[in-house]
């Protein structure tokens, strides 16, 4: 696999399927969660994933109340860092991915660093 990154130009605009589509990983997190805002305030329709979000909405109330989360954002509750294909719902009729998700276990920095890396991996496989 080649180190230089493949960029391709996104736009919001509409196309007879629909606006352009993002899965944010991470999506209520802090980074996420400013993401998401501006990815619906430029016209882009949104798959964010909160973990959890089923149980518990309130993880996820603040995206649902974005500006244009009516129109644009669709909510999948999972997105397991150790957990390869529980990105793959969300994904699948997603133009493109942002990836802000992260696995913090207080006091176990190696955990840290393990969760990211593999978990990294487990968005594509």
């Amino acid at each position: 696999m080649s180190s230089h990154a493949v960029r391709r130009s996104l736009s919001a605009a509409a196309s007879a399927s629909g606006p352009t589509v993002v899965a944010v990983t991470g999506a209520s997190g802090y980074i996420g969660s400013f993401v998401v805002a501006e990815l619906l305030a430029r016209g882009f329709g949104v798959h964010a994933l909160v973990r959890g979000c089923g149980k518990n909405p309130a993880k996820a109330a603040h995206l649902a109340a974005l500006p244009g989360a009516g129109e644009l954002l669709t909510l999948f509750d999972g997105g397991d860092l150790g957990v390869p294909g529980s990105f793959d719902e969300a994904f699948q009729d997603a133009d493109a991915v942002v990836h802000t998700a992260a696995a913090v276990v207080l006091g176990k920095d190696q955990s840290i660093i393990t969760a990211s890396v593999d978990g990294r991996l487990h968005l594509f496989q």
